[in-house]
């Protein structure tokens, strides 16, 4: 058992939103997924999955019974067919065992995808910690839509104020990091989203 350092880069934008956690390989993908999207202020509640090393790691037990030819989403989608595990029963050490990349795909209508590269891989620790070691940019926020936030980004990156309200009419910087940087309340939202997917499973 050890832990995996990788960079998370939120791919709707291409440079200034992203993260380096360091996973122990143990976590299962469900529980890594959450807590890396809590740490993006996305709430977990739309579909998603992750890829890495032509395999697709699914949600529901459903996927796996069709094959895995449910929905298929994303960019750079291979012409064959994928191996199909659920999220739940795959440690992080399982994906990544055979590259350095992994692809989060989160709330399909909207696309969002988030790219993890190993970073380092370390021999000791593991279990299922998660830590975040350092970030730049929000991310996601449920409340706004894609467009938006891509051009909240933009505007932001190139000197410009922020544009951005969220539900409350509070103004929110697309470059702050600060509560996603937070490893305790991520890890707290990201319980809070794993409870309600087993509840509503």
């Amino acid at each position: 058992m050890g832990r995996i350092v990788f960079r998370v880069d939120c791919l709707d934008y291409e440079k200034g939103c992203w993260r380096v956690v360091r996973v122990g390989d143990g976590l299962d993908l469900l529980r890594l997924s959450f807590a890396v999207l809590s740490s993006f202020a996305a709430d977990g509640s739309h579909m998603m999955e992750m890829r890495s090393s032509g395999a697709r790691y699914v949600m529901f037990g459903e996927d796996l019974e069709e094959g895995g030819g449910g929905l298929v989403i994303g960019r750079g989608l291979p012409e064959e067919g994928f191996d199909v595990f659920l999220l739940e029963e795959t440690t992080v050490a399982e994906a990544a065992e055979n590259g350095d990349e992994m692809k989060l795909l989160y709330d399909f209508a909207a696309g969002h995808e988030f790219l993890f590269t190993v970073l380092s891989r370390e021999e000791e620790g593991g279990g299922e910690d998660f830590q975040v070691l350092d970030g730049e940019g929000r991310g996601i926020l449920e409340e706004t839509g894609r467009d938006e936030e891509r051009r909240a980004m933009a505007a932001r990156l190139s000197g410009e104020g922020c544009i951005l309200e969220d539900a409350l009419g509070g103004k929110w910087d697309p470059l702050d990091a600060k509560d996603g940087l937070d490893t305790a309340a991520v890890l707290s939202r990201a319980r809070k989203m794993t409870a309600e997917f087993y509840e509503d499973d």
